[in-house]
């Protein structure tokens, strides 16, 4: 599916580049830049357990535990897409352009006693 004839100017934009895109918790930019990579099974929906050691990329393909849960959409998504409730799928062996992650830390650290 096209979504549009043309692309953007600028189709990855810093995540501040849009103060009113602010979450109630202060995260910004959740939809439309890049699909961000979960740690959450898309099947199961519980964590990723960690399986890249030993196996091969082909290995993967019909594992239902390679497969994250992606979310937030893409400059090049479908517009139903960019909605941070929406689900979509990846493939822990797949590489493309428009699939990211996103460094999470604590705000501050934590009070000592």
């Amino acid at each position: 599916m096209r979504v549009s004839d043309r692309y953007p100017a600028e189709p990855l934009v810093p995540v501040d580049r849009y103060p009113e895109d602010l979450s109630p918790y202060g995260v910004r930019q959740l939809s439309g830049n890049v699909w961000e990579i979960t740690r959450t099974n898309y099947f199961t929906g519980t964590d990723m357990t960690p399986l890249l050691r030993a196996y091969q990329p082909t290995d993967f393909l019909h594992r239902p535990e390679a497969f994250p849960v992606l979310r937030g959409g893409t400059w090049t998504a479908p517009q139903i897409c960019l909605r941070t409730d929406y689900r979509g799928r990846g493939l822990l062996t797949d590489r493309r352009f428009e699939v990211g992650f996103r460094c999470v830390y604590p705000d501050r650290d934590p009070q000592p006693g």
